[in-house]
């Protein structure tokens, strides 16, 4: 398969550094001062599970575990300071093309980990934590791969928040989410809000929020919250061909569909029409390009 030159390759790297800027800047807030580095270290004295990283270079997966099914694979302030580095890691790794996000056990996230939220129980604490997950969450769907979390189980809480940062959501006839916040007396603190809205509408979004329901795999594919049902016993393989069929491209050609996607959710029309136009010209007459031209790909 023929590459693109390494200008081409150049740019399409600036191009997706400049749009990483602009988006992060939807993140940030006046009054977040804090150092994500900072937050990550104060917040790594809260100990229990672990989030693993596996990337498979051959098929361009990367796929996130949380294990901590002890807990419920609750989140702990050490798994957060993971999910920062492993955020990191992905964001330099060009020439992937899919994440899988999973966890271990019967549950898929019951929210966060209760000794650390009894330890992040300050105003100071709490900006703190909702400013590193903020961070963590909203550059995990910007990503420039194509994400799908794999709902094995129940997602409850700032769990359910974790199945809003991926592209896709694939359920297992178990899985559950319920947005059970304002039970505890609160509401999404890991921008789970706002995405939320954005994928099943305002007022199912409200509904969800204000009843606390749990649903169903079902119920969550009617109102377009769950992308796909699994029907085999082996949910993560089914999830990993299920995701596979969707990036049988170049690495550039969905980084690019990526980027776009993501401009056009959350940037004005006028901006998210220069970006698609910027993305769209380093691809035009490259190398790929000009293969499929000569292979008539268009209409086979």
């Amino acid at each position: 398969i023929t590459q693109l030159s390494q200008v081409q390759v150049f740019i399409m790297f600036a191009r997706g550094l400049c749009i990483r800027l602009k988006l992060s800047n939807l993140v940030r807030t006046t009054r977040s001062l804090y150092s994500l580095t900072d937050v990550k270290e104060e917040f790594s004295v809260f100990p229990g599970g672990n989030v693993d990283l596996n990337i498979q270079k051959e098929s361009g997966v990367a796929t996130i575990t949380l294990q901590h099914a002890e807990k419920k694979n609750a989140i702990s302030g050490h798994m957060m300071g993971q999910l920062l580095d492993i955020v990191e890691q992905l964001e330099n790794w060009t020439s992937g093309k899919g994440l899988l996000i999973k966890s271990e056990g019967d549950y898929f996230c019951s929210g966060g980990d209760l000794q650390t939220v009894k330890g992040l129980l300050s105003r100071e604490k709490a900006e703190k934590m909702s400013f590193l997950m903020h961070c963590i969450t909203t550059r995990i769907s910007k990503l420039p791969l194509i994400s799908v979390a794999i709902i094995n189980g129940p997602a409850l809480g700032g769990g359910a928040e974790l199945t809003t940062v991926s592209d896709y959501r694939i359920f297992s006839p178990t899985g559950k989410v319920g947005f059970v916040q304002a039970k505890m007396g609160v509401i999404t603190g890991w921008a789970g809000g706002t995405r939320l809205i954005q994928l099943v509408g305002h007022r199912m979004a409200m509904e969800l929020m204000l009843t606390c329901k749990i649903i169903n795999s079902t119920d969550a594919y009617n109102i377009g919250l769950a992308d796909h049902i699994t029907t085999s016993k082996d949910v993560y393989k089914e999830g990993l061909e299920w995701l596979l069929t969707r990036i049988n491209h170049s690495p550039h050609v969905i980084a690019a569909i990526k980027r776009t996607v993501v401009a056009g959710r959350d940037l004005t029309a006028a901006m998210s029409l220069g970006e698609e136009k910027e993305n769209f010209i380093p691809l035009w007459g490259g190398d790929l390009h000009q293969s499929a031209l000569m292979s008539k790909k268009k209409h086979k």
